[in-house]
């Protein structure tokens, strides 16, 4: 059987001129699992890291050959002061995973203590391992967020069939879609389509693409956890819907 494909969502960068200020955490509580190509060590993120799982290489190494999980890792980071980074590495050096092994990447997350869990991925088709997976972790209580995808088309996976997820697609700063970015109602989110972060090797850039946006709302959903810990998989998704994150 040909196994189904999962692409992590490019991310177009661009140099910035300055550096900016990078939040600390004193004491991170939040757990957020970035199911992605790994987070690198670097200055910023190492202090935050978990010891995670590669399902690509079957170890406990999770560093970044690709460079898209650490630059999510990023902006998830600097959205919340006080989380801590569960790197989940599903992609391989070349950009190219499966479905099968993000879906092996969602279950093991919420199996060891993610609150959070970031997919800034896609697949080409629905795939009923990780559409299963997705849901299982929202109604264990994890708010799942999903990346809409980079195609400009009125569908995307597995977002379209993950209802609770919070599928997340891109605007410019007037609040318009853009042409790139997946749409449909089964959209829950919109955030920003260019998000300042940091390479695996601490360059500071610009992130573009639904990766990028996903990565923020899962920043500030962890952030809103911070704020109010009660928080069900179903308020914040509403609140990612309206945009009305609490701050502390």
């Amino acid at each position: 059987m040909r196994r189904a494909l999962l692409l992590p969502l490019l991310l177009g960068l661009l140099a910035l001129a300055a550096p900016a200020a990078f939040a600390r955490a004193t004491a991170p509580r939040v757990v957020v699992a970035v199911v992605d190509s790994g987070v690198t060590p670097t200055k910023q993120l190492a202090p935050r890291l978990l010891p995670g799982w590669d399902f690509v290489d079957g170890d406990a190494t999770t560093t970044d050959r690709f460079g898209h999980g650490s630059e999510i890792a990023n902006i998830v980071a600097k959205q919340c002061g006080a989380c801590s980074i569960l790197p989940v590495r599903v992609i391989g050096g070349s950009g190219i995973g499966t479905a099968d092994l993000a879906a092996q990447g969602v279950e093991w997350a919420t199996a060891h203590g993610a609150q959070v869990i970031n997919l800034s991925l896609t697949t080409p088709a629905e795939n009923a391992a990780l559409t299963d997976a997705i849901e299982a972790a929202v109604h264990a209580g994890i708010t799942v967020v999903v990346a809409a995808g980079n195609g400009g088309q009125p569908i995307g996976f597995p977002g379209a069939s993950a209802p609770d997820a919070i599928t997340v697609a891109s605007v410019d700063v007037d609040g318009n879609l853009y042409s790139w970015s997946n749409y449909g109602p089964w959209v829950t989110a919109l955030a920003p389509g260019i998000v300042q972060t940091r390479t695996s090797a601490g360059k500071l850039v610009d992130a573009v693409g639904t990766s990028a946006s996903a990565g923020y709302v899962s920043g500030r959903v962890a952030h809103a956890l911070q704020c109010q810990p009660g928080l069900t998989p179903a308020q914040t998704q509403t609140l990612a819907r309206t945009g009305g994150f609490p701050t502390c």
